[in-house]
């Protein structure tokens, strides 16, 4: 009775993998297969360079007076969410500040200077600071800064 009893589960077992098999195999062949997975890109933005070009002339404003950014330094390790972005770029200009999560925008006054608060996320956050002037010539500056609670 009981070699009776393990012989029908495992002939039960071996037939319905089989046409489970069967189907998987013939459903298969009349897909069409779309091998096409989402690849995501990045987009490159032309933007002009902070680093003065001997080939400019005299009177381009990006050339003389580029994006630099005087608080925080780069690659720093802090411990509150809330700091300050502060720095000088062209007078007038936009200030648009990129994190990962959030999008932060700005004035520089009359002499370039800039200051503007943002909150950082837990961990690594790149940090991509615009300037755009009256012309709109684009200076761009990145900086890292890490954001832990954690005692050292």
């Amino acid at each position: 009775m009981i070699k009776e009893l393990f012989l029908a589960i495992a002939l039960g077992a071996l037939l319905g993998f089989g046409i489970t098999g069967g189907y998987l195999a013939l459903h298969q062949k009349s897909t069409p297969k779309n091998n096409s997975s989402t690849i995501v890109e990045p987009t490159v933005i032309p933007t002009i360079s902070t680093t003065a070009n001997p080939d400019t002339s005299q009177n381009n404003s990006a050339s003389t007076n580029p994006l630099s950014i005087t608080s925080p330094e780069d690659n720093l390790l802090v411990s509150t969410a809330k700091i300050n972005i502060t720095g000088t770029t062209t007078a007038n200009s936009r200030i648009i500040i990129n994190t990962t999560s959030e999008t932060y925008l700005g004035q520089s006054d009359s002499q370039g200077n800039f200051s503007i608060p943002i909150v950082l996320d837990s961990g690594l956050n790149i940090i991509k600071i615009s300037s755009i002037d009256s012309a709109d010539n684009q200076l761009d500056n990145q900086l890292n800064i890490t954001y832990s609670t954690t005692k050292i």
